[in-house]
């Protein structure tokens, strides 16, 4: 940012603040915090081109025309939704045609996919894997730090499979509240 020009234009002193560049413009009064935005309006209305705001404060010229024209960056955002909108079936398209074209083999089963780390049935496959892993260890007792260690990930990336799995019905509870709202194992909860 070219913080000479600004002050030689605007007055006032650049600085920072939390990390945002500023201008502070002293009223005698009081002290006017400028930011980005409003140094890019100041300076295009006092006659400023579009380039040299953008070079003076280290942005791009659409970035000066959005922040000093509200009704330009209105339009640009509708004209950016109409073109998602008008173009997501060609859009798709393209995706489907290019994960056609650089279809490789799954790491595990040899087939061809177009996916980041191996096909789907292979996914399916190493997740029931991993959840009857769990599933044993959690009935024989392991605590959720061993399970963990024994899974190599961590007690904060098993909780939440865990979870699911509950939710699923692929896991049941160790310890039940209680009718006197302490934890105890399912059977003794009944009597």
């Amino acid at each position: 940012m070219q913080a000479e020009l600004i002050e030689a234009t605007l007055g006032g002193e650049c600085g920072k603040l939390d990390g945002e560049i500023v201008l502070l413009m002293d009223h005698g009064d009081h002290i006017e915090v400028l930011d980005r935005r409003e140094i890019a309006k100041r300076m295009r209305a006092g006659g400023f081109k579009i380039r040299e705001v953008a070079v003076a404060l280290d942005v791009g010229n659409t970035t000066v025309v959005r922040w000093s024209n509200a009704e330009a960056e209105r339009k640009m955002r509708k004209r950016a939704r109409q073109y998602k909108i008008d173009n997501r079936a060609h859009c798709r398209a393209y995706d489907k045609r290019r994960n056609e074209e650089i279809k490789v083999p799954c790491p595990v089963c040899g087939e061809p996919y177009g996916g980041k780390i191996m096909c789907t049935d292979c996914r399916i496959s190493v997740a029931e894997t991993r959840h009857s892993l769990i599933a044993g260890m959690y009935n024989d007792g392991w605590p959720m730090a061993e399970m963990a260690l024994a899974m190599e990930c961590t007690v904060n990336a098993l909780g939440p499979t865990m979870h699911k799995m509950r939710a699923r019905g692929q896991l049941g509870w160790r310890y039940v509240i209680g009718t006197k709202g302490y934890r105890c194992p399912p059977e003794k909860a009944a009597a």
